[in-house]
């Protein structure tokens, strides 16, 4: 009866660390150095003329690349524009100007298309002041597709360039949660119970 249990207790773990293990975690970087030291590879797009790497493909409203960067407008609900990589990548940055270009704006919203299915906001808009500096993300699920639409920061659009755009398929290394050790001793209790209950 406990052994039932126990195999019971373990399917439903599994299956709630895998449902939990669906949703992407993102973590921002404003320092280049320290996001290109969280992968051993990755590739950069210096937009030097309108072909991109291999692998990389845009779709946008109003964007194109101009003068060696990459210059857009992008509207809350309207104009937006999506980078597209192909294998999945694991982040993703590039050095950003969103307050000479116009003034500041909206700010940038960043949505993911995950690997296998569903999407997953970034966990912070691109500041509107931004002004030349890196910012950039590292995701612990991999994307296809980087949505970028005007955020929530005040103003009716942003006009921004981007430049030195940088991204990795090479899966970072993901720190083990504490509920994972947290779980792996419950587990450890549950059959040193069960042993000492099947000895009485």
């Amino acid at each position: 009866m406990v052994t039932k249990r126990i195999v019971l207790f373990i399917t439903a773990s599994i299956m709630f660390v895998l449902m939990v293990n669906a949703q992407a975690a993102t973590t921002i970087y404003t320092n280049k150095a320290a996001w290109t030291a969280a992968f051993s590879s990755y590739g950069t797009e210096g937009f030097a003329d309108s072909v991109f790497n291999s692998g990389v493909s845009v779709v946008s409203d109003a964007g194109s690349v101009i003068g060696g960067e990459w210059s857009d407008r992008v509207v809350p609900g309207g104009a937006s524009t999506t980078f597209s990589f192909s294998p999945g990548m694991f982040g993703f940055g590039g050095d950003w100007d969103l307050a000479n270009p116009g003034g500041a704006g909206t700010g940038i919203a960043v949505t993911l298309s995950l690997v296998g299915g569903g999407t997953e906001a970034v966990s912070a808009e691109i500041p509107q002041t931004i002004a030349g500096g890196f910012w950039g993300f590292i995701s612990d699920v991999a994307f296809t597709d980087v949505f970028m639409i005007g955020g929530t920061q005040g103003g009716l659009a942003e006009t921004y360039l981007m430049d030195n755009m940088v991204y990795s398929a090479s899966a970072s290394p993901v720190p083990v949660p504490a509920a994972v050790w947290l779980f792996g001793s419950g587990l450890l209790g549950l059959i040193g119970y069960g042993r000492s209950k099947a000895r009485a």
